[in-house]
């Protein structure tokens, strides 16, 4: 075989590996790069979802500490967000949720507490506390968005 054949062959080889390992790597790092974008964006889209749950609980329960409820329309918002959440979060994030809606509404069959009430009853142990359900859905939140990281 002709030396020339040789080195040309030799060189297109060379260019070929050299181009292959360029795209290659190019290709794993965007890869990489959009796998990382998509965790980080459903980590705060979650983040969010669950931050106002919370906040939504938080506003409806201490109503209704103080009031009866006259309206189921007084819970819309807490509901439609609990059903979001029930589309993307874990077994253990969705029964927490379930669970402070549920102690929500015990809280609203119950008799209204003025303040005072509600402290001693929660200095002696008593009746339904939602801090308790709500700390309770922020650990499995936690836990949640720490196994997205």
């Amino acid at each position: 075989m002709d030396t020339s054949v040789v080195t040309a062959l030799a060189a297109l080889g060379g260019s070929l590996v050299g181009g292959l390992t360029t795209f290659a790597s190019t290709w794993l790092s965007q890869r990489y790069q959009d796998s990382r974008e998509r965790v980080a964006s459903e980590i705060t889209k979650r983040e969010t979802l669950y931050g106002a749950f919370i906040n939504e609980a938080t506003r409806v329960g201490l109503e209704a500490f103080e009031q009866e409820i006259e309206s189921l329309s007084s819970l819309t918002g807490l509901l439609a967000l609990l059903n979001r959440i029930r589309l993307t979060a874990s077994t253990d994030v969705l029964e927490a949720a379930e669970r402070v809606v549920d102690d929500i509404a015990t809280l609203y069959m119950a008799e209204n507490k003025t303040p005072r009430e509600l402290y001693e009853s929660r200095l002696h142990g008593e009746g339904v506390h939602m801090q308790d359900s709500l700390k309770a859905f922020g650990e499995a939140c936690r836990r949640e968005l720490q196994a997205w990281r």
